[in-house]
Parts: C-alpha cells; structure tokens; sequence
C-alpha cells in the first residue's frame, strides 16, 4: 500500500525543511523500542548528511520534539555532526 502511495524505502520520517546553523534542513528516522535502523535508512540518513541535512535517529516522539525544538529555535547550540546524531 505504501508504495503505491509514492512511499520510498528507508526515507526518513520527518523532514523540516528549514534551514538553520548551516544545514538545509532536518531529517529524523523515528524509532521506538528496541528496533534499529535498516540498511536503507541508514543510507538515506548518510546520504542526507552529505548532502548538508541534520540528519538523527530519535527513539520516541519526546526526543524528536526535544530535537525540533533546539534545531528550530537554539541552532546555535547545534555542532557540526560527523554522523547522524541519535537521542533516546
């Protein structure tokens, strides 16, 4: 069903495109539990960084809004990541 809708395998659930503290944009897989991140989104999320997108892996909706909030409104606060940055 979701590929008829369009949907591509391993792309992040969020995307917040507004640009801050040099990035394009924002990207956030959403997990919850134990699960991990697949092969795919892990390539998506690489791909993403490079090309200049804050790119993490948040474990619940708290984390991801906690990170929303600091990219939207404390950018300054953010560093330049070497990798997708992942909260719990």
């Amino acid at each position: 069903m979701l590929k008829r809708q369009g949907v591509k395998a391993g792309v992040p659930d969020i995307m917040l495109p507004a640009a801050r503290a040099g990035y394009h944009g924002l990207y956030i897989e959403l997990k919850a539990g134990e699960n991990t991140t697949t092969k795919k989104q892990k390539e998506w999320l690489e791909y993403l960084r490079q090309q200049g997108y804050y790119t993490a892996v948040c474990y619940g909706w708290q984390p991801a809004a906690q990170l929303i909030e600091q990219y939207l409104l404390h950018s300054d606060e953010l560093t330049k990541e070497q990798e997708t940055v992942t909260m719990r």
